[in-house]
Protein backbone atom coordinates (compact mmCIF):
# COMPACT_ATOMS: atom_id res chain seq x y z
CA UNK A 1 0.00 0.00 0.00
CA UNK A 2 2.63 2.04 0.67
CA UNK A 3 3.58 2.65 -2.56
CA UNK A 4 0.54 4.78 -3.35
CA UNK A 5 1.48 8.02 -3.73
CA UNK A 6 -0.50 9.28 -1.21
CA UNK A 7 -0.84 6.68 1.16
CA UNK A 8 0.45 7.53 5.02
CA UNK A 9 0.06 4.54 7.46
CA UNK A 10 -1.00 6.22 10.39
CA UNK A 11 -0.04 4.03 14.26
CA UNK A 12 -2.49 4.39 16.63
CA UNK A 13 -1.41 3.67 20.41
CA UNK A 14 -2.51 3.35 23.97
CA UNK A 15 -1.09 2.24 27.03
CA UNK A 16 -1.53 -1.51 28.05
CA UNK A 17 -3.57 -0.52 30.76
CA UNK A 18 -6.54 1.88 29.02
CA UNK A 19 -6.27 -0.93 25.94
CA UNK A 20 -7.00 -3.58 28.66
CA UNK A 21 -9.50 -1.32 30.28
CA UNK A 22 -11.11 -1.21 26.87
CA UNK A 23 -10.89 -4.08 25.29
CA UNK A 24 -11.73 -6.65 28.65
CA UNK A 25 -15.01 -7.43 30.46
CA UNK A 26 -18.57 -8.63 29.57
CA UNK A 27 -19.43 -7.82 25.99
CA UNK A 28 -16.11 -6.67 24.71
CA UNK A 29 -12.95 -8.76 22.78
CA UNK A 30 -11.44 -10.36 25.93
CA UNK A 31 -12.99 -12.20 28.71
CA UNK A 32 -9.96 -11.78 31.21
CA UNK A 33 -6.60 -10.01 31.82
CA UNK A 34 -4.30 -13.56 30.58
CA UNK A 35 -6.69 -13.76 27.12
CA UNK A 36 -5.70 -10.27 26.23
CA UNK A 37 -2.49 -10.47 26.93
CA UNK A 38 -1.93 -13.59 25.39
CA UNK A 39 -3.41 -11.94 22.37
CA UNK A 40 -1.26 -8.78 22.69
CA UNK A 41 1.76 -10.93 23.02
CA UNK A 42 1.36 -12.91 19.82
CA UNK A 43 0.11 -9.46 17.74
CA UNK A 44 3.36 -7.93 19.20
CA UNK A 45 6.00 -9.66 16.94
CA UNK A 46 4.15 -12.05 15.02
CA UNK A 47 5.89 -14.12 12.51
CA UNK A 48 2.62 -15.64 10.27
CA UNK A 49 2.62 -13.96 6.70
CA UNK A 50 -1.20 -12.07 7.41
CA UNK A 51 -0.32 -11.77 11.33
CA UNK A 52 -0.96 -8.15 13.11
CA UNK A 53 2.77 -7.68 13.71
CA UNK A 54 2.28 -4.51 15.40
CA UNK A 55 6.00 -3.88 16.07
CA UNK A 56 6.63 -3.72 12.38
CA UNK A 57 3.78 -2.09 11.52
CA UNK A 58 4.52 1.00 13.68
CA UNK A 59 8.07 0.96 12.59
CA UNK A 60 6.79 1.56 9.28
CA UNK A 61 4.03 4.09 10.37
CA UNK A 62 4.30 7.72 8.56
CA UNK A 63 2.80 9.35 11.91
CA UNK A 64 2.16 8.03 15.02
CA UNK A 65 -1.20 9.52 17.12
CA UNK A 66 -1.28 8.79 20.81
CA UNK A 67 -5.24 7.89 21.85
CA UNK A 68 -6.00 7.47 25.29
CA UNK A 69 -8.87 10.42 25.38
CA UNK A 70 -12.04 9.13 27.32
CA UNK A 71 -14.13 8.10 24.50
CA UNK A 72 -17.47 7.30 27.21
CA UNK A 73 -20.63 8.73 25.49
CA UNK A 74 -20.08 11.77 28.28
CA UNK A 75 -16.82 12.88 26.71
CA UNK A 76 -18.37 12.58 23.00
CA UNK A 77 -18.20 16.14 21.86
CA UNK A 78 -14.80 16.73 23.66
CA UNK A 79 -13.29 13.71 21.62
CA UNK A 80 -14.83 15.16 18.49
CA UNK A 81 -13.08 18.34 19.38
CA UNK A 82 -9.50 16.37 19.79
CA UNK A 83 -10.39 14.73 16.22
CA UNK A 84 -10.95 18.05 14.43
CA UNK A 85 -8.82 20.40 16.39
CA UNK A 86 -5.43 18.06 16.69
CA UNK A 87 -6.08 14.91 14.96
CA UNK A 88 -7.04 17.05 11.19
CA UNK A 89 -5.29 20.42 11.94
CA UNK A 90 -2.23 18.91 12.94
CA UNK A 91 -2.13 15.60 10.33
CA UNK A 92 -4.99 15.19 8.07
CA UNK A 93 -4.66 18.78 6.32
CA UNK A 94 -0.73 17.98 6.09
CA UNK A 95 -2.01 15.61 3.69
CA UNK A 96 -4.68 16.71 2.39
CA UNK A 97 -2.62 19.64 1.04
CA UNK A 98 0.46 17.67 -0.73
CA UNK A 99 -2.57 14.87 -1.93
CA UNK A 100 -4.34 18.00 -4.10
CA UNK A 101 -1.01 18.26 -5.74
CA UNK A 102 0.41 21.61 -3.61
CA UNK A 103 3.78 22.02 -2.43
CA UNK A 104 4.44 20.85 1.22
CA UNK A 105 3.05 22.64 4.31
CA UNK A 106 5.10 25.72 4.85
CA UNK A 107 4.58 25.70 8.30
CA UNK A 108 7.64 23.88 10.44
CA UNK A 109 7.89 20.57 12.15
CA UNK A 110 7.33 20.82 15.70
CA UNK A 111 10.87 20.13 17.90
CA UNK A 112 9.71 16.36 18.55
CA UNK A 113 9.47 15.70 15.12
CA UNK A 114 12.67 17.01 13.70
CA UNK A 115 14.58 15.17 16.91
CA UNK A 116 12.94 12.05 16.04
CA UNK A 117 13.54 12.09 12.31
CA UNK A 118 17.59 12.89 13.36
CA UNK A 119 16.86 9.72 15.49
CA UNK A 120 15.45 7.20 12.56
CA UNK A 121 18.24 9.08 10.22
CA UNK A 122 21.00 7.86 12.76
CA UNK A 123 19.58 3.87 12.95
CA UNK A 124 20.16 4.00 8.98
CA UNK A 125 23.55 3.38 9.69
CA UNK A 126 22.92 0.11 11.72
CA UNK A 127 24.14 -2.71 10.19
CA UNK A 128 22.27 -4.68 12.82
CA UNK A 129 20.01 -7.42 11.28
CA UNK A 130 17.50 -7.67 13.80
CA UNK A 131 16.60 -4.40 14.22
CA UNK A 132 17.87 -0.55 13.62
CA UNK A 133 17.72 1.45 16.07
CA UNK A 134 19.01 5.36 16.49
CA UNK A 135 18.96 7.75 19.36
CA UNK A 136 20.09 11.26 19.97
CA UNK A 137 20.63 13.48 23.44
CA UNK A 138 19.20 17.11 22.82
CA UNK A 139 18.91 20.42 24.99
CA UNK A 140 15.34 20.71 26.10
CA UNK A 141 15.57 23.81 23.47
CA UNK A 142 16.41 21.07 20.61
CA UNK A 143 19.82 21.30 19.96
CA UNK A 144 21.59 18.32 18.88
CA UNK A 145 24.56 17.33 21.38
CA UNK A 146 25.05 13.46 20.77
CA UNK A 147 23.55 10.96 18.27
CA UNK A 148 24.40 7.28 17.45
CA UNK A 149 23.08 4.08 16.69
CA UNK A 150 23.31 0.38 17.20
CA UNK A 151 26.61 -1.60 16.23
CA UNK A 152 28.93 -3.72 17.13
CA UNK A 153 31.95 -1.84 18.20
CA UNK A 154 34.34 -0.35 15.59
CA UNK A 155 37.17 -2.37 15.56
CA UNK A 156 34.73 -5.08 14.66
CA UNK A 157 32.99 -6.76 11.49
CA UNK A 158 29.34 -6.90 11.67
CA UNK A 159 28.01 -10.26 12.34
CA UNK A 160 26.75 -10.65 8.32
CA UNK A 161 30.51 -10.03 7.47
CA UNK A 162 32.20 -12.08 9.97
CA UNK A 163 33.02 -15.39 9.35
CA UNK A 164 32.24 -17.77 12.61
CA UNK A 165 28.55 -15.98 11.74
CA UNK A 166 27.33 -14.78 8.23
CA UNK A 167 24.25 -13.64 10.26
CA UNK A 168 23.31 -12.61 13.44
CA UNK A 169 25.55 -13.90 16.09
CA UNK A 170 22.55 -14.38 18.79
CA UNK A 171 20.98 -16.65 16.57
CA UNK A 172 23.63 -18.83 15.84
CA UNK A 173 24.78 -19.36 19.39
CA UNK A 174 21.16 -19.64 20.44
CA UNK A 175 20.75 -22.59 17.79
CA UNK A 176 24.61 -24.08 19.11
CA UNK A 177 22.65 -24.09 22.60
CA UNK A 178 18.99 -25.20 21.72
CA UNK A 179 20.91 -28.30 19.23
CA UNK A 180 22.58 -29.60 22.81
CA UNK A 181 19.42 -29.57 24.66
CA UNK A 182 18.92 -33.80 24.17
CA UNK A 183 16.78 -33.82 27.57
CA UNK A 184 14.25 -31.81 29.36
CA UNK A 185 16.00 -29.73 31.77
CA UNK A 186 12.95 -29.80 34.05
CA UNK A 187 12.15 -33.62 34.08
CA UNK A 188 14.57 -35.08 32.17
CA UNK A 189 12.85 -36.66 29.33
CA UNK A 190 14.49 -37.09 26.08
CA UNK A 191 13.88 -34.69 23.09
CA UNK A 192 12.61 -35.80 20.33
CA UNK A 193 12.05 -32.74 18.08
CA UNK A 194 9.99 -33.91 15.05
CA UNK A 195 8.47 -30.17 13.74
CA UNK A 196 6.93 -28.75 9.88
CA UNK A 197 8.15 -25.49 8.77
CA UNK A 198 4.99 -23.29 8.18
CA UNK A 199 5.90 -21.67 5.45
CA UNK A 200 7.29 -24.60 3.19
CA UNK A 201 6.95 -27.57 4.98
CA UNK A 202 10.46 -28.74 5.30
CA UNK A 203 11.17 -30.89 8.25
CA UNK A 204 12.82 -29.79 11.12
CA UNK A 205 14.73 -32.36 13.49
CA UNK A 206 16.79 -30.30 15.56
CA UNK A 207 16.69 -27.00 17.18
CA UNK A 208 16.88 -23.72 14.29
CA UNK A 209 16.02 -19.73 14.20
CA UNK A 210 15.41 -20.31 10.56
CA UNK A 211 14.62 -22.86 8.35
CA UNK A 212 17.25 -24.13 6.51
CA UNK A 213 15.55 -24.37 2.89
CA UNK A 214 13.37 -21.15 2.70
CA UNK A 215 14.95 -19.36 5.25
CA UNK A 216 11.73 -17.86 7.44
CA UNK A 217 11.33 -17.51 11.05
CA UNK A 218 10.64 -20.97 12.85
CA UNK A 219 8.80 -20.60 16.12
CA UNK A 220 9.29 -24.09 17.53
CA UNK A 221 7.04 -24.86 20.72
CA UNK A 222 8.42 -28.40 21.60
CA UNK A 223 6.31 -29.17 24.78
CA UNK A 224 7.31 -32.33 27.23
CA UNK A 225 5.38 -34.93 26.62
CA UNK A 226 6.31 -35.54 30.60
CA UNK A 227 5.96 -32.76 32.40
CA UNK A 228 4.69 -30.09 30.13
CA UNK A 229 7.19 -27.76 29.85
CA UNK A 230 7.63 -25.71 26.67
CA UNK A 231 11.30 -26.97 26.38
CA UNK A 232 12.67 -24.43 24.21
CA UNK A 233 10.59 -21.62 24.70
CA UNK A 234 11.60 -21.95 28.71
CA UNK A 235 14.85 -22.85 28.88
CA UNK A 236 17.00 -21.13 26.27
CA UNK A 237 18.22 -17.63 27.42
CA UNK A 238 15.48 -15.19 26.80
CA UNK A 239 12.58 -17.92 27.93
CA UNK A 240 10.38 -17.97 30.29
CA UNK A 241 12.61 -19.93 33.54
CA UNK A 242 14.91 -16.70 33.52
CA UNK A 243 17.56 -20.07 34.16
CA UNK A 244 20.00 -19.25 31.47
CA UNK A 245 20.43 -15.53 30.91
CA UNK A 246 19.09 -12.87 28.27
CA UNK A 247 19.25 -12.73 25.05
CA UNK A 248 20.62 -9.35 24.82
CA UNK A 249 23.86 -11.27 26.73
CA UNK A 250 24.54 -12.80 23.33
CA UNK A 251 24.24 -9.54 20.71
CA UNK A 252 27.79 -8.07 20.20
CA UNK A 253 26.17 -4.63 19.74
CA UNK A 254 26.41 -1.39 21.35
CA UNK A 255 23.11 -0.22 22.20
CA UNK A 256 21.72 3.08 20.53
CA UNK A 257 21.21 4.75 23.49
CA UNK A 258 24.55 2.95 24.86
CA UNK A 259 26.92 4.91 22.19
CA UNK A 260 25.10 8.13 22.46
CA UNK A 261 26.10 8.36 25.72
CA UNK A 262 29.50 6.91 25.29
CA UNK A 263 29.84 9.45 22.23
CA UNK A 264 29.67 12.25 24.84
CA UNK A 265 32.79 10.41 26.90
CA UNK A 266 34.79 9.93 23.73
CA UNK A 267 34.24 13.77 22.38
CA UNK A 268 34.73 15.12 26.09
CA UNK A 269 31.34 16.37 26.09
CA UNK A 270 29.33 17.37 29.57
CA UNK A 271 25.51 17.45 29.46
CA UNK A 272 24.74 20.60 30.76
CA UNK A 273 22.49 21.50 32.82
CA UNK A 274 19.87 24.08 31.72
CA UNK A 275 17.29 26.96 33.92
CA UNK A 276 14.00 26.61 33.36
CA UNK A 277 11.47 29.14 34.63
CA UNK A 278 8.24 27.56 36.43
CA UNK A 279 4.93 29.06 35.89
CA UNK A 280 5.10 30.36 39.37
CA UNK A 281 8.32 32.78 38.76
CA UNK A 282 10.89 30.16 40.20
CA UNK A 283 13.55 29.27 38.51
CA UNK A 284 14.46 25.37 38.76
CA UNK A 285 17.45 23.25 36.51
CA UNK A 286 16.46 21.24 33.81
CA UNK A 287 18.32 18.25 32.24
CA UNK A 288 18.44 16.93 28.85
CA UNK A 289 16.40 15.24 26.46
CA UNK A 290 16.91 11.58 24.33
CA UNK A 291 14.76 10.81 21.68
CA UNK A 292 15.34 6.95 20.59
CA UNK A 293 13.14 4.86 17.69
CA UNK A 294 12.61 2.56 20.39
CA UNK A 295 12.05 2.34 24.75
CA UNK A 296 15.34 2.11 25.83
CA UNK A 297 15.95 -0.91 27.69
CA UNK A 298 16.95 -1.85 31.41
CA UNK A 299 20.71 -1.45 31.26
CA UNK A 300 20.58 1.43 28.89
CA UNK A 301 17.86 3.07 31.70
CA UNK A 302 20.78 2.42 34.06
CA UNK A 303 23.07 4.94 32.06
CA UNK A 304 20.54 7.23 31.31
CA UNK A 305 19.73 8.01 34.62
CA UNK A 306 23.35 8.00 35.41
CA UNK A 307 24.54 10.78 33.19
CA UNK A 308 21.61 12.62 34.38
CA UNK A 309 19.46 12.86 31.22
CA UNK A 310 15.65 14.27 32.44
CA UNK A 311 13.24 12.67 29.84
CA UNK A 312 12.90 10.24 27.29
CA UNK A 313 11.07 10.38 24.16
CA UNK A 314 10.33 7.12 22.44
CA UNK A 315 8.11 5.88 19.36
CA UNK A 316 8.31 2.26 20.34
CA UNK A 317 4.93 1.24 21.41
CA UNK A 318 5.59 -1.49 23.79
CA UNK A 319 8.00 -0.18 26.43
CA UNK A 320 10.25 -2.23 28.68
CA UNK A 321 8.92 -2.73 32.14
CA UNK A 322 12.06 -3.09 33.79
CA UNK A 323 13.14 -0.11 32.42
CA UNK A 324 10.05 1.77 33.31
CA UNK A 325 10.62 1.01 36.79
CA UNK A 326 14.23 2.46 36.88
CA UNK A 327 13.12 6.06 34.85
CA UNK A 328 10.22 5.69 37.69
CA UNK A 329 12.31 5.64 40.63
CA UNK A 330 14.80 8.04 39.61
CA UNK A 331 12.06 10.48 38.10
CA UNK A 332 13.15 10.27 34.49
CA UNK A 333 10.12 11.96 32.48
CA UNK A 334 8.98 9.18 29.76
CA UNK A 335 7.01 10.38 27.04
CA UNK A 336 5.76 8.33 24.13
CA UNK A 337 6.42 10.70 20.51
CA UNK A 338 3.33 11.54 18.62
CA UNK A 339 3.54 13.02 15.37
CA UNK A 340 5.08 12.46 11.53
CA UNK A 341 7.95 10.26 11.74
CA UNK A 342 10.65 10.46 9.23
CA UNK A 343 9.06 8.39 6.61
CA UNK A 344 6.49 11.38 5.71
CA UNK A 345 8.83 14.05 7.23
CA UNK A 346 10.00 15.67 4.09
CA UNK A 347 6.80 14.48 1.84
CA UNK A 348 4.68 16.37 4.07
CA UNK A 349 7.12 19.47 5.67
CA UNK A 350 8.45 22.27 3.05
Amino acid sequence: MQQLPNFYLISVQAETAVRQTRTIGLGKRFRDSQEFEAADTRDRDEHTAYGQQVTECNYLSDIIVINEADVSPDALIPYKEYVARVLYDRYISLIEHVAKGRPPAERPARKEEALMTAAYVESKRSSCLKRKVGAVIASPTGDIIAAAHNDVPSALEPCVRDPRFGRCARDVILESIGKDIKHCPNCGEPVTLSDKCKHCGTEIVSFTTRCPKCLAIVELDYICPKCRKRVFADFLPGGGSGRVGNLLDMCRALHAEENAILNLAKFGVNLPVFDKREPDGHNTRDGCVLYSTTFPCNLCANKIVTVGIRKVVYAEPYPMEEARQVFEREGVTMERFQGVKSRAFFRLYA
